[in-house]
C-alpha cells in the first residue's frame, strides 16, 4: 500500500479506518466498504463529527439504520 500511495502523490493512507476518523484535518468520510462495516464507520465518524457520504444500501437492516440516524443526529446531521 505504501508504494502505491507513493505512486499517486498521496501525503499519507490508513489501513484502519479509525485512524482516517481520529484526524482533526479530515472533515468527511465517504464509507465504500462492505455493507457489514458501514453501521459502525458511519456511527463513529458521527460522533467524530464528519460529515459522511455512504455507499448504498445505508445499513444491513431499519435497525441499524435508525442507529446510524441517532448518532447523527446530535451532531446536527440528518436533521
Amino acid at each position: 500500500m505504501a508504494e502505491f500511495a507513493r505512486s499517486q502523490g498521496w501525503e499519507s493512507y490508513h489501513t484502519d479506518w479509525r485512524d482516517l476518523i481520529a484526524r482533526d484535518d479530515i472533515d468527511a468520510i465517504d464509507i465504500g466498504t462492505p455493507n457489514s462495516s458501514h453501521a459502525a464507520i458511519a456511527i463513529a465518524a458521527a460522533w467524530a463529527g464528519k460529515h459522511i457520504l455512504l455507499e448504498k444500501p445505508m445499513a444491513m437492516n431499519l435497525d441499524e439504520a435508525r442507529e446510524m440516524l441517532a448518532a447523527a443526529k446530535p451532531v446536527g446531521f440528518g436533521t
